[in-house]
Formats: structure tokens, C-alpha cells, sequence
């Protein structure tokens, strides 16, 4: 059970994935593990357009919703319970006061396409951990993430938590959410990989395309025995880094540190 504080109570604009700067970020979390060399690295991540008209009531994307609240703006999010999604700590901040917005101004969407959809729920509650400060956000990255209190059910099945990520493996990951530029449809791109990670497996950097919007976004990797798929991350930020754009996720190795009890 999740101990609910009194500060959940509330929502911020949805920008999308903020700018960081990754080498003063570096500087403060440690060193970046690779997973592969610098040079292939490289020529790995070259930038690809989203894949449009992903199917909005098909597994997984059927857990991914699209984070909406009453100032403007929006987000994305994914279920990982029946009734807990997560989303990222700086879609709850509004920009004009750098307060929370209250979870009554929230409303997750599964289903979405085109102004039809399947579910639309209100937030309960929400909780960010204490060490996030949106005054701070570059300092304070790894504790982007916020955990959703949903009322009511949807109808879709929740993914899994992975609780670890192997950098030496080469693992490929999914992503998909709600972009700026097609707010009405959910995008994805299906074939991004793990780039690195930090050394205390806090943030793990990829090669995924997440446009303006996809805040909050799951990470995905496709366990092939059974065709399901675990959340391994959650969409925060991106920055240049050696020509090229990298993306940023909180791991959800960190996250179960705090939600497990």
C-alpha cells in the first residue's frame, strides 16, 4: 500500500521532454556506463520519425494513455496496476506559479485516437518523491517521476516493471505516447536500443525518437517467450550529445526503490 502525503494533491504543463544539459548532468549523477563503444554508439542513434497510427486498443499500447489537464498542455503516461499509472514529476508542475496543479485538474485517456477513446478517468491522488524540485529540475532529474492514483479502472491490461536493465546486453527498446506535432494519434518508434546508463542505474539513456509530448512515456523492452512487455523506464528529458540527440528515462529499478513498500 502506498502511504498517500498530503502534498498529493495535485498536476503541470505538459512541454513535452524538457533540455537538459547531460554533461553538468553527468557531473552531478556520475559517470555515464556505456552500452556499447562511443563509435557505434554514435552511428547508432541517428534520428528517425515516429511511426504514426499505432493501434490505441492493442497490447501494449493499450496501456499507454495520454495525460491531460484543465490549464493546457499534456502528456503521456502508462499503467503499471490496475488503478497506478506513471508519469513524469514535471507534467504536474504549472509553469506560471511552478506549483502543483490539484489531481481534480488531471484526467488520464486510454484509448485515444482522433477524439474517440476508451477510458477517461480522473486522478485521485498523486505522489512525487521528496527529492524532486521543479525549481531544479537538471539536479533533481532521477527523481522526475510521479506515481498516479487513478479513480476508477481502465479497461486495459497493466504492464510489468522491470526491476533491472543488463547494459551489456544491447537490449532494444519501444517507446510511444502523445507528440505535439500529432496530438490526436498515438506514435510510437519500435526500433530504439539502450545507449547507456548512469553508474547508479538511475537514469538510462537511449536512442528512442520521444518528440515534444512523450513526457512521461514508457520504455519498453518485449520479453519473446510470452509477446508481453515490461516498463524498464519512463521518458523525462533529451540533449545533444556527440552530434547527435539522446533521450533520457528514469529507470524503474529506481522508482520500485520507492513505491515497493
Amino acid at each position: 500500500m502506498i502511504a498517500w502525503p498530503k502534498r498529493c494533491i495535485g498536476f503541470r504543463r505538459g512541454r513535452g521532454l524538457p533540455i537538459i544539459d547531460i554533461r553538468r548532468f553527468v557531473v552531478l549523477a556520475g559517470l555515464i556506463v556505456m552500452a556499447a563503444s562511443p563509435a557505434r554508439a554514435q552511428l547508432n542513434i541517428a534520428p528517425r520519425p515516429p511511426e504514426p497510427f499505432v493501434a490505441v486498443n492493442d497490447y501494449p499500447w493499450s496501456s499507454v494513455a495520454k495525460l491531460n489537464n484543465s490549464a493546457y498542455g499534456s502528456c503521456s503516461a502508462v499503467l503499471v496496476s490496475p488503478r497506478l499509472a506513471l508519469t513524469a514529476a514535471h507534467c504536474l508542475v504549472f509553469k506560471r506559479t511552478g506549483k502543483y496543479l490539484p489531481a481534480q485538474a488531471l484526467h488520464l485517456v486510454f484509448g485515444y485516437d482522433r477524439g474517440a477513446f476508451r477510458d477517461n478517468l480522473h486522478v485521485a491522488a498523486f505522489y512525487i518523491p521528496p527529492g524532486y524540485d521543479p525549481q531544479r529540475p537538471q539536479e533533481t532529474l532521477a527523481d522526475d517521476w510521479a506515481l498516479l492514483l487513478i479513480d476508477g479502472t481502465p479497461h486495459a491490461r497493466p504492464l510489468a516493471i522491470a526491476l533491472g536493465v543488463d547494459s551489456a546486453t544491447g537490449l532494444q527498446f519501444m517507446t510511444a505516447g502523445y507528440s505535439r506535432l500529432i496530438p490526436h494519434r498515438m506514435t510510437a518508434d519500435r526500433r530504439c536500443h539502450l545507449v547507456g546508463r548512469t553508474r547508479s542505474h538511475a537514469i538510462l539513456f537511449d536512442s528512442c525518437n520521444a518528440p515534444e509530448g512523450f513526457s512521461g512515456g514508457p520504455v519498453l523492452i518485449e520479453n519473446a517467450a510470452d509477446h508481453s512487455y515490461a516498463v524498464v523506464g519512463m521518458h523525462v528529458a533529451k540533449e545533444g550529445w556527440q552530434g547527435t540527440t539522446v533521450t533520457a528515462a528514469v529507470s524503474t529499478q529506481a522508482i520500485w526503490r520507492a513505491i515497493k513498500p
